[in-house]
């Protein structure tokens, strides 16, 4: 049984998440909002995806999370291989947001409406 404590915390989340990508979509603060969902979604896929743990293993999985799979147990490696596919479909969009903190969020944002930002190179060289 969950405590109330825990889906209180859980709807919270829920709500900052939808308002970082409320921010996102309408192009505020574009770049640290995707960092952060980038961040959370990288977390949640190393998370809820395990596959790199039951690759090796020997024993067998249920599938309660696959309709009509509910009271079915397949082996390690099926298990592993499902669990692969959903966490590398996660990374794909990880990796999307981080290309959008890379590239910035386009001219049509409104971050980005007096004109790009100006990055700032972190090293000294050529600075003489």
């Amino acid at each position: 049984k969950e405590e109330p404590v825990v889906g209180v915390m859980f709807g919270v989340l829920l709500v900052l998440l939808m308002i970082v990508t409320g921010l996102l979509v309408m192009g505020m603060k574009s770049r640290w909002c995707a960092l952060l969902l980038a961040l959370i979604m990288g977390a949640a896929a190393l998370y809820k995806h395990p596959w790199y743990i039951t690759m090796w293993s020997k024993g067998s999985y249920a599938l309660d999370f696959v309709v009509g799979y509910e009271d079915v147990r397949v082996d390690a490696w099926l298990y592993s291989d499902h669990q692969r596919y959903f966490f590398f479909q996660q990374l794909s969009t990880v990796g999307a947001l981080l290309q959008l903190v890379v590239h910035g969020p386009g001219k049509y944002s409104m971050d980005e409406a007096a004109g790009p930002e100006e990055v700032v190179a972190l090293t000294f060289k050529g600075t003489d």
